[in-house]
């Protein structure tokens, strides 16, 4: 809808608000479950928006840093079996800046272990990603048939050290996931810790030897299916 329709459609609300209720000043309405505020002359609504839960955790347009440093520290310990599955992804920091914004994690049991790696995805806007975000890289074979979602960075799952500040969160250890010595992958490492059933939120670092340097915070959302 444009923006001129919307504020006819706000300002025809509030005349027939107010005239239905001579004493009573124009209040805002809602909100509802999927409503969104909308600031029109200095009034806030609530329009609804389809598919679009209020407080959208995978939407970072406005979020800081220090939003993701208390969410995660007010986490719990995830334990290997509430992480199996797909997990669509967002980060917010260095690498979101350098253009890496969404992707997708499988992380699965693998040869008595917890094993896990990343799926390439098309990159969007941040404010975009309900709507044309997580779509898969994908690559062909060297035969050209069979193509396939194209895969970086394996990493292993390991239980929380309790170390540091964020020693509560699971550790996937990029050095130990079986990547190649010469990858740059195994100087990641990512902490994750639990916020409800369908929810994570992770740090990620570039370890050099004792020395960490902060690259991100990502959220991560189950993919049901």
């Amino acid at each position: 809808m444009k923006i001129a329709s919307v504020s006819a459609l706000l300002v025809a609300t509030s005349f027939l608000f107010a005239a239905s209720s001579q004493a009573q000043p124009v209040m805002p309405q809602g909100p509802g479950p999927r409503h969104r505020a909308v600031n029109h002359a200095g009034v806030t609504y609530y329009a609804v928006v389809p598919d679009a839960p209020r407080h959208d955790m995978m939407d970072t347009t406005g979020r800081g840093l220090l939003h993701y440093r208390r969410i995660m520290m007010q986490g719990t310990t995830p334990t290997p079996q509430e992480l199996s599955g797909q997990w669509r992804g967002v980060n917010r920091g260095i690498v979101q800046a350098a253009g890496y914004n969404q992707f997708i994690k499988e992380i699965k049991p693998q040869n008595g272990r917890w094993q896990g790696d990343n799926i390439q995805v098309n990159q969007v806007q941040s404010h975009q990603v309900r709507y044309s975000g997580w779509n898969p890289i994908m690559k062909s074979s060297t035969m050209g048939y069979n193509p396939a979602a194209e895969r970086k960075g394996q990493f292993a799952v390991q239980p929380a050290n309790q170390r540091g500040v964020f020693g509560h969160g699971v550790v996937f250890s990029y050095r130990n996931g079986g990547n190649a010595k010469n990858d740059p992958a195994r100087l990641l490492e990512d902490r994750l810790v639990k916020i409800d059933d369908n929810h994570m939120i992770g740090r990620a670092t570039a370890n050099f030897g004792p020395i960490r340097i902060p690259l991100s915070y990502f959220v991560l959302e189950r993919v049901e299916q």
